[in-house]
Parts: structure tokens; C-alpha cells; sequence
């Protein structure tokens, strides 16, 4: 059975706002929606699974490359941690 992690969308959309169209890992600059605004995705570090908080000291503005790669790369650890060294200079 698959536990499903209620998600606050006022979460999301306050971390994606304050990201003000850039990527919060790199600085890069995301593809744009059809709607015109940068394509961005809210990611849980630490993961509601895992008992992560939904709250903006957990959650990171990525572009799509960089959230992919943060669920399915080889380095997803390394990522990780440099999230949360990030969230924490910038969500203190």
C-alpha cells in the first residue's frame, strides 16, 4: 500500500514566489510555461515519506533538470546536503 503525504499548496507556491524565477540550486534559469512564467518545482529535501516537514525550511525551488536529478541521480545525497546548506542561508 502507498501512504500518500498531504502537501500544503501555500507552501509551494510561497517558495516558488521568493525563488522569483530561478532555480534555488544553481541560479539557472528554467524553461518558460505556456502560461509565459519560468517552469519551477517545489522539492521536499528531507521527504514527507521520511517524515519530512512540509514547510518552506524543507522545501527548494528547482528547475526540472535539477529535481530529476535529485530523486534519480547518482548524487542525490550530495544534493542533499548542499539543499539544505542553502535552505538554511536562505529560509533561516
Amino acid at each position: 500500500m502507498r501512504r500518500v503525504c498531504e502537501r500544503d499548496d501555500r507552501v509551494r507556491r510561497l517558495v516558488l514566489r521568493k525563488a522569483d524565477g530561478k532555480c534555488e540550486f544553481k541560479g539557472c534559469k528554467p524553461f518558460n510555461s505556456k502560461k509565459g512564467v519560468p517552469y519551477l518545482e517545489a522539492h521536499h529535501v528531507i521527504h514527507l515519506s521520511a517524515s519530512g516537514k512540509d514547510k518552506p525550511s524543507n522545501v527548494i525551488a528547482l528547475c526540472a533538470n535539477h529535481h530529476r536529478e535529485a530523486h534519480y541521480g547518482e548524487n542525490w545525497e550530495f544534493l542533499n546536503e548542499e539543499f539544505l546548506r542553502i535552505l538554511k542561508n536562505i529560509r533561516p
